[in-house]
């Protein structure tokens, strides 16, 4: 699917890159709950605001994105169509095979195709996005691109999330009508995502200190004790490996805080999925009432409490 352009009216994708670079970030991450959610047109849309703004960019993926359709899934998915300058971080694999792009720099970061490469986009064309598998390594390219650009954005996967914690990135947390064939579904996934990418920072006195992952069984061990009240703290969200139902249960018993925190900004929305479609007015509103976040709908221009 296009990125929509809508010549003459407000342009929603500059209003998100306005609100992510205003909590002082040059790193904009596009995460979500699953597939189909409009990560990959959020992401391009901010790409494009932000060289319509005058400003070096630059894009990356955590997982693998641009191909024509879905590896998995057989889906077709959204093709990256950058323009000149745009910097990009890939495997060295899907470099276009033309003069289309020039390569910047070879990173020692593999992927299963091949090297990690920063180059730059010379005329405007379609690409293919893989970047590193682990957050070290992506924070490493992160940084190493922003040594050329003013604004990073990276199409996100939540459960490599962690190459955003503690860092000055802004988290745009992407949902849609593919996640469930409700609303209600809908919400209650997204809902039980951002509760978890929100847990504020903190290491409270007394507080129950956990190493590694908050897994299923850590959290029961958890709830047997009669001195939860003191608080539990954890590494960052993505620590927090347990069903939502599970910290819900813990956080009623004391607060959850964490030493590297993510900076979740807004969230977008796709109201079309795959096999079905919700009311978008309704989708945009209810996401917005939910989570409290502003949700920007970037298919329709809209937005909600932004």
């Amino acid at each position: 699917m296009k990125v929509p352009n809508f010549p003459g009216r407000r342009d929603v994708a500059a209003d998100l890159l306005v609100r992510a670079r205003g909590s002082a970030s040059c790193s904009i991450a596009v995460v979500g709950p699953g597939k189909d959610v409009g990560k990959t047109v959020t992401a391009l849309a901010l790409v494009r605001a932000a060289r319509r703004a005058g400003y070096a960019t630059a894009m990356t993926s955590m997982g693998r994105d641009g191909e024509h359709q879905d590896v998995a899934t057989t889906l077709a998915k959204p093709r990256i169509v950058l323009p000149a300058g745009t910097l990009i971080a890939t495997a060295t694999a899907l470099l276009p095979r033309s003069p289309a792009v020039e390569i910047v720099e070879l990173c020692e970061h593999l992927t299963a195709l091949g090297p990690v490469a920063i180059a730059r986009v010379r005329t405007e064309c379609a690409v293919e996005l893989a970047g590193p598998s682990t957050g070290a390594a992506m924070r490493d390219v992160i940084e190493r691109l922003k040594h050329d650009a003013q604004v990073v954005v990276m199409d996100g996967a939540v459960d490599r999330m962690a190459a955003t914690a503690g860092g000055d990135d802004a988290l745009v947390v992407a949902t849609g009508a593919a996640l469930a064939p409700t609303l209600a579904g809908v919400l209650e996934q997204t809902r039980a995502l951002v509760a978890r990418l929100t847990i504020p920072q903190g290491v409270p006195a007394g507080a129950i200190v956990v190493g590694g992952a908050l897994t299923s069984a850590r959290a029961c061990e958890l709830l047997a004790r009669d001195d939860l009240e003191r608080g539990v703290v954890v590494r960052d969200p993505h620590s927090l490996q347990l069903p939502a139902a599970l910290l819900t249960a813990i956080q009623r018993r004391g607060p959850v805080s964490c030493r590297r925190p993510l900076n979740v900004v807004a969230a977008t929305v796709s109201a079309q999925g795959p096999r079905h479609a919700l009311d978008p007015v309704a989708l945009a509103r209810a996401v917005a009432d939910s989570t409290g976040l502003p949700v920007y709908d970037i298919y329709r221009n809209a937005v909600v409490g932004g």
